[in-house]
């Protein structure tokens, strides 16, 4: 994890990743990473915590921005469904995605 938490430039994640009610556990791996990060979310609220940003729309509006964001870095996409349709988006557009497992 120290290797690849440099290396992350933002998050994106789905919504049910993000609970307002307990930002602690809401932070990308446990607070050990800060930087931007993006919830993807249908109906986005009118407010978002610190360095949080709610998108709405599809996930090629998300995963743009959080590439734009990342700068040279990678994008670390987390949710139990946001990750699938990075990949088939990913597919799609025939770009190439890696996949590794969470530890924990």
């Amino acid at each position: 994890m120290d290797y690849l938490l440099p290396r992350i430039g933002a998050v994106l994640a789905g919504r049910r990743t993000y609970r307002p009610d307990k930002l602690a556990e809401t932070k990308a791996y446990g607070g050990r990473w800060t930087g931007p990060q993006f919830v993807l979310m249908h109906d986005t609220p009118e407010t978002a915590a610190p360095g949080f940003t709610f998108v709405s729309g599809d996930i090629k509006a998300a995963v743009a921005m959080a590439k734009a964001a990342a700068g040279d870095k990678y994008v670390a996409i987390l949710g139990a469904s946001t990750p699938g349709s990075a990949l088939t988006l990913a597919s799609s557009m025939r770009c190439s995605c890696t996949s590794r497992p969470c530890a924990g």
